[in-house]
């Protein structure tokens, strides 16, 4: 009897369960031990080209990068879990352990026991990205902060005043398109040589990372939405501990 195999057909993976956990809305998220299916699904694809050289970030002024980071369906289910758990916090007020000085209705994704997860992985990528974009600089990425905000029409956060975030750098991720308005403005350039200009970004591709410095010449602040809900994951990394809290720095 004659026996062949077909090398031509996919069978699938054979998946790990180490690592997943009960009660969550999309548990696929925490598979970080299933690593081509995780990266598959959730990191863009034209990531990993950028990282090698292989195509160019878009560089929106100096040193301010936008870049595809994640996938739709990541975005998709990171919001859905985070609805799941449903305990925004409000505004003002913020009585967490991970409290921050940010005055939006946010949650932590230590909040939902991601935060670990999100760094074994996806800092590594940001490593090697900021390698890419910066000659060379591999700095040990720690996070200070990292949630995502939810914004809403008409609502006042002090995020759309300009300030600094208070660290090395921020990624700033969208995670929806389906609002109007919106965006991140930013202030480029040195005002005392006249150099200064105003640049502002929609900000409204799924996945996509502003990925920025915290320094004097890269001034920020988010624009009110029109209408729908705005959703941006937040990350706030340092590479060092000195002078790194985490949290906005008003000017």
């Amino acid at each position: 009897v004659e026996q062949h195999v077909n090398t031509h057909i996919r069978p699938g993976y054979i998946l790990s369960t180490t690592g997943f956990k009960e009660g969550k809305r999309n548990p696929d998220l925490w598979g970080l031990n299933n690593k081509a299916m995780w990266a598959r699904r959730y990191v863009h694809p034209h990531l990993y080209k950028i990282i090698a050289g292989e195509a160019t970030a878009e560089e929106l002024g100096p040193d301010l990068y936008y870049v595809p980071f994640f996938t739709e369906r990541f975005c998709r289910e990171l919001i859905e879990e985070l609805e799941h758990y449903g305990k925004w916090q409000d505004k003002d007020k913020d009585d967490r352990e991970e409290s921050h000085q940010y005055t939006s209705t946010n949650i932590n994704l230590s909040q939902i026991g991601f935060a670990k997860e999100y760094e074994l992985v996806v800092l590594s990528l940001k490593k090697e990205l900021l390698a890419t974009l910066y000659g060379g600089y591999r700095g040990l990425p720690k996070s200070a902060l990292l949630f995502v905000l939810k914004y809403s029409p008409n609502t006042h956060y002090n995020t759309f005043k300009y300030h600094l975030d208070g660290a090395t750098y921020t990624f700033n991720i969208a995670l929806n398109d389906n609002f109007t308005g919106g965006g991140l403005q930013f202030l480029l350039g040195n005002k005392h040589f006249n150099e200064e200009r105003e640049l502002t970004l929609a900000h409204n591709k799924t996945g996509w990372a502003v990925v920025q410095p915290d320094r004097p010449l890269h001034l920020h602040r988010g624009v009110a939405l029109t209408s729908g809900t705005r959703y941006a994951l937040i990350n706030i990394v340092y590479t060092n501990g000195a002078g790194s809290k985490g949290g906005p720095m008003w000017v």
